[in-house]
């Protein structure tokens, strides 16, 4: 199969030309290494004359790669692209071409073998033979005419370079100056450092709406004298923290550019300066904040570096020509699947408001801070009602009158019970009643018919998992006999058991005492708490339990594990008290065990079969325990009876 591709293309676009939707080959795409759980792939592209390896495809691609319409010989149309001249380690500069928007010509399968005799392009305009491929093809189009070149040093978007041409005469900038982070230095010191001007960056240059840009996706660590122009796609609240090196605020915010997506952060001084200037939705130019590997425990964001704001950070409000980058983009998933979804994922979702909760005020227990928040039920065509949990002010805040359209970007699944819900995190984007035809189409099938449809509400099981026990208390025995948790996926039922054993031995242990982590610290034998995790020291610990029980019913008898808060219930003392009573009573220590058996409880379990050492094992947890409601079991049991012997169903 003859096919003509834009031969010249490559030495153009890599000398900083301009090529509208050049036409070439794809002869092989690997992997980076060190990308972690972000993929990220390279690729080897040929124009017929040359073959360039420092071609990278956009995160938003990767399907291409995985389902095979990228597979080696591919002939396509690279409809959107970008360069950026970044460091190559230790060598000098090189100009990397990232692709953004692709379209397949002519699939490999087709194709069948390299087009031309490519040779490898070097940027000093000798050209290496390229690794040896599949024979070419015997006949091969006549070359067409090399795209004029436009040369130019700095990024290019689509071919166009950033940076105004050689003949350009320079013109004020109607842009606001660049707003400087003021004298505080990294995350933790850094007082009393010297400023440099405020409207300086990149080395002394003025950074204005027409200083050159470079793509978010070619930001590492090694990478300086670089900006960025990104729009901003979400934004948290100012929060308080407090460690070993001292305390503060911060803020996080994302950006969001043709390449990819990063999260930022600006701590106390920065973080006073910057937050009322950062909004989302609309689009700035950031340079000189420092970069460093993300920490996953904090952000979702499809890139494996961070930014921190320093006092040489500068950011400026782009008013003008903000068409190029993205818009907000959302990725809605029908409430319907979020049933299927692993808990933790991120989600989009949108939905109509049908009814508010109350706001709810309480104490947490890892931080001791008051916390407030209300859920809110969404439903959407699928039928499905959800529950949608706000906090802080967005709770306090919240109005749900008239039933408004909500849409959320950056949602975090949760799971208790069987129970599926969303909530809204600080670096969610949250909107209500947006201007995107998916929410008019939502609100007209509202008003229409879907304010008086049956929804299944995925929030408030109280039953679970594929064995069909939804609101059915089951026997130890009957749970087994329905190899609940056998089929690839975690069942949950509910029963009424007493306690028979409780395992004394490592029935409680020392945590860590950092937000968001209940990982086992190691005494450093010197006053201070070391968690590998977070690789901090802390002067105490957090007591956690971690049971190890024995139930039973009068069919059968399982072992099961409990964890913190139903463990608490269980015993009738709280981590902190069986603590001190470890340390100072060891007797009365182990008389609470003692006087929790035999005491009988309604169970929620979830049971799934793990791998472990190559062999499968049931593990069941306790995912809820409470005290028997005698009036409910009783009615519970009463239902049965009627189903069992056919007289129908009982009206409470």
């Amino acid at each position: 199969m003859e096919m003509e591709l834009s031969e010249g293309a490559l030495n153009t676009i890599m000398n900083g030309g301009q090529v509208d939707t050049p036409i070439m080959q794809i002869l092989g795409s690997k992997k980076i290494s060190g990308a972690g759980d972000n993929e990220r792939y390279r690729l080897l592209v040929s124009d017929g004359v040359h073959v360039n390896s420092f071609a990278m495809l956009a995160t938003q691609l990767n399907e291409m790669i995985r389902n095979g319409d990228l597979a080696d010989n591919t002939i396509v149309r690279i409809k959107r692209y970008i360069t950026s001249v970044v460091p190559n380690s230790g060598k000098g500069e090189k100009r990397v071409m990232i692709i953004l928007d692709v379209e397949v010509i002519a699939p490999g399968s087709e194709v069948g073998n390299r087009i031309g005799n490519p040779v490898s392009w070097t940027a000093e305009g000798s050209a290496a033979p390229a690794p040896a491929p599949a024979p070419a093809p015997a006949s091969t189009p006549a070359p067409a005419p090399a795209p004029a070149a436009r040369a130019s040093n700095g990024p290019t978007t689509n071919g166009r370079s950033n940076a105004s041409g050689p003949a350009a005469a320079p013109r004020p900038s109607p842009q606001k100056p660049a707003f400087n982070g003021g004298n505080q230095g990294g995350f933790g010191g850094g007082y009393g450092q010297n400023i440099r001007s405020p409207n300086k960056a990149m080395g002394g240059m003025e950074l204005t709406a027409d200083t050159p840009t470079n793509p978010i996706a070619s930001l590492t660590p090694y990478s300086n004298k670089w900006v960025i122009k990104a729009r901003v796609t979400g934004k948290t609240n100012k929060r308080s923290w407090s460690n070993s090196k001292g305390d503060g605020t911060l803020f996080s915010f994302d950006l969001t550019d043709e390449s990819g997506e990063i999260r930022a952060t600006a701590f106390r001084e920065q973080c006073e300066k910057f937050f009322d200037m950062i909004e989302v939705g609309k689009v700035y130019k950031v340079t000189k904040a420092s970069l460093k590997t993300a920490n996953k425990r904090f952000t979702t964001l499809n890139n494996d570096y961070e930014m921190n704001f320093n006092n040489e950070t500068q950011v400026l409000l782009i008013t003008e020509d903000d068409a190029a980058v993205p818009q907000i983009k959302f990725n809605f998933s029908p409430l319907s699947e979020i049933e299927t979804m692993e808990a933790n994922l991120p989600v989009d979702v949108i939905g109509v408001v049908k009814s508010v909760g109350d706001l709810i005020t309480f104490v947490a227990k890892q931080s001791n801070r008051e916390m407030k928040k209300r859920d809110v039920t969404l439903v959407d065509k699928s039928n499905t009602a959800v529950n949608l949990t706000l906090w802080g002010e967005q709770a306090e805040n919240f109005d749900g009158m008239n039933q408004p359209v909500i849409a959320v970007k950056g949602g975090k699944v949760n799971e208790f019970g069987g129970a599926k819900t969303v909530s809204v995190p600080g670096s969610a984007l949250f909107q209500i009643n947006p201007d995107m035809p998916e929410a008019h189409q939502l609100k007209g099938w509202f008003d229409d018919e879907g304010s008086s449809a049956n929804f299944k509400s995925i929030s408030n099981r109280t039953g679970g998992g594929s064995g069909g026990n939804d609101g059915i208390l089951l026997t130890l025995k009957e749970a087994r006999e329905q190899n609940l948790g056998s089929n690839g996926k975690p069942d949950y039922f509910s029963c009424k058991a007493s306690i028979i054993m409780i395992k004394t031995e490592n029935a409680m242990y020392n945590a860590c005492p950092g937000e968001n982590c209940n990982k086992k610290v190691l005494d450093q034998q010197n006053g201070n708490w070391r968690c590998e995790k977070c690789n901090q020291e802390y002067t105490h610990y957090k007591p956690r339990l971690l049971l190890s029980v024995s139930v039973g019913d009068w069919t059968d008898h399982s072992w099961v594990t409990m964890f913190q808060e139903n463990a608490e219930l269980v015993l009738g003392k709280s981590s902190e008290e069986m603590d001190e009573l470890r340390k100072n009573n060891p007797d009365a220590y182990q008389q609470v065990f003692q006087q929790a058996t035999f005491k009988s409880f309604t169970f929620r379990m979830r049971s799934q079969l793990q791998t472990y050492n190559d062999e499968q094992r049931l593990k069941t947890t306790v995912y809820m325990v409470k005290k028997i409601d005698h009036k409910a079991y009783c009615a519970s049991l009463l239902k049965q009876l009627k189903e069992f012997s056919g007289m129908g169903t009982v009206v409470n």
